[in-house]
């Protein structure tokens, strides 16, 4: 059995493969660009609608076309891991803490005790990357 069919074949899908990735990233790369003047627009259409809502000690306005409202987004970051986490604990508050494995430990512990532990899931999918020559 011969090679050759198979390697001419690998060789052209591969081929195939890295045009369609590179013309793929060529439109996006088009794509991204006017999105971006739009997403511009957008935020000047913003800012001068919370300029406006702000002004007027208002929470929202009501047109014909739609209603402009203020929302609050909210986050919590940790900067202090040890002060916050003897927090946590002096004031058995563990309701503060998410919950999540670390996949770097838990591979490491897989590997080494051949298991995983209690409550832990893995899965690992097999997925074929092509790289330019």
């Amino acid at each position: 059995m011969s090679d050759a069919p198979v390697v001419t074949t690998v060789d052209a899908v591969v081929e195939r493969y890295i045009k369609l990735r590179d013309r793929k990233k060529e439109m996006k790369s088009e794509f991204d660009k006017k999105v971006e003047v739009i997403d511009t627009a957008l935020e000047r259409c913003e800012a001068f609608l919370l300029n406006l809502l702000n002004s007027q000690g208002a929470e929202s306005i009501r047109t014909s076309f739609g209603t402009a409202y203020v929302s609050l987004k909210t986050s919590a970051s940790v900067s202090d891991r040890e002060a916050f986490l003897g927090y946590v604990r002096e004031h058995n508050e563990w309701s503060m803490l998410d919950v999540r494995a670390n996949k770097t430990v838990i591979d490491e512990y897989r590997r080494e005790k051949e298991d995983l532990p209690p409550g832990v899931n893995w899965s690992a999918i097999r997925s074929v990357n092509i790289r330019r020559s």
